[in-house]
């Protein structure tokens, strides 16, 4: 998927010291993952970012919402018409990243319905 284009990793690098950090200058603090897919929907792809992770000892220092933009840069740049995410329902500091960034919780709205998310092991 990443040769084809269809997935894109983002690295983010710490470029300075800070007390007590897990990462060092020049180490990796986090990543971003997002993947894009074809939709009947529209004319670009879909794109969902399906990891934002970041070191712990490096959290609350803003890296998160910098890998956000990143993504929803990326997103823009490849012509995707929306962006589309899911996390843990207890996942607070998630939700609060995604909704200031302007991302919509459409599971409570009642606009769509109750959504429901399934899967199949193999």
């Amino acid at each position: 998927m990443l040769a084809a284009g269809w997935s894109r990793v983002l690295i983010a690098e710490v470029t300075g010291e800070a007390a007590g950090a897990i990462a060092g200058p020049g180490e990796p603090a986090g990543l971003g993952l997002v993947n894009f897919r074809r939709t009947v929907w529209s004319e670009g792809p879909a794109a969902r970012p399906e990891e934002l992770y970041v070191v712990p000892g490096r959290r609350g220092e803003g890296i998160s919402r910098a890998l956000l933009g990143a993504v929803i840069d990326l997103a823009r740049e490849a012509g995707a018409p929306w962006r589309e995410l899911d996390t843990g329902q207890y996942d607070t500091a998630a939700r609060a990243l995604y909704e200031s960034a302007g991302f919509t919780n459409i599971e409570n709205d009642k606009s769509h319905g109750q959504m429901l998310y399934y899967e199949l092991e193999l």
